[in-house]
């Protein structure tokens, strides 16, 4: 994308953001007013396809293909000593749904009655089913405390023998107050730190 540095003028380019290559990629697949004539129309394709499921499955694109772009980069740019014969492979697609807000609900009500709201593909129409979960007391309690906030989860098949089990994956996110690092060792010259790379977002 082109920009304009508002200090010095200079003009310079930059990657799309994801955000942003959303939306370029909506542009061309979805019907709307500003857009009437998009070169794949989705929603004439698939009709009742519900809007988080289609961004869904676009920003788990984008994210595999930029981790792609950058693995390759990061390979071209290796010596000949240190570059591995093969070239990383291009991602391929794979069924993991993620259920973003609208697309969920999750009952713990109590320990032994428990259930899943998902929306689901049935009999030719998008609907809510309710489907019964397993979760330990000390899940349970995590996912009830008000110190987490329960993000999109992600519906993981596992093969056990001839038969496969779900698991619904639930990220969570909980803010951490820590006081500066300097600080720290003042108060415990015992301190010990420990580094943490800051693109990792979620444990």
């Amino acid at each position: 994308k082109e920009c304009v540095n508002k200090k010095t003028q200079e003009i310079y380019q930059r990657n799309l953001t994801s955000r942003e290559i959303l939306t370029e990629i909506e542009k061309i697949s979805f019907k709307t007013k500003a857009h009437p004539s998009p070169q794949i129309d989705i929603k004439a394709l698939y009709p009742s396809f519900p809007t988080p499921f289609r961004r869904s499955c676009i920003n788990t694109s984008i994210g595999m293909c930029k981790s792609y772009f950058t693995n390759l980069d990061l390979w071209k740019n290796r010596t000949k000593k240190n570059k591995s014969k093969n070239p990383p492979s291009p991602p391929t697609p794979f069924n993991l749904p993620t259920f973003y807000k609208g697309t969920y609900e999750i009952k713990l009500l109590d320990i032994q009655n428990q259930f899943v709201r998902l929306k689901v593909y049935s009999q030719g129409e998008w609907v809510f089913i309710n489907y019964p979960i397993s979760i330990g007391k000390k899940q349970l309690k995590i996912l009830q405390s008000q110190e987490w906030k329960i993000l999109s989860p992600t519906l993981v098949p596992k093969r056990r023998g001839s038969k496969t089990e779900w698991y619904l994956h639930i990220p969570l996110e909980k803010r951490v107050s820590v006081k500066p690092l300097e600080k720290q060792k003042k108060e415990n010259k015992n301190l010990t730190t420990l580094s943490v790379d800051m693109g990792l977002n979620q444990c």
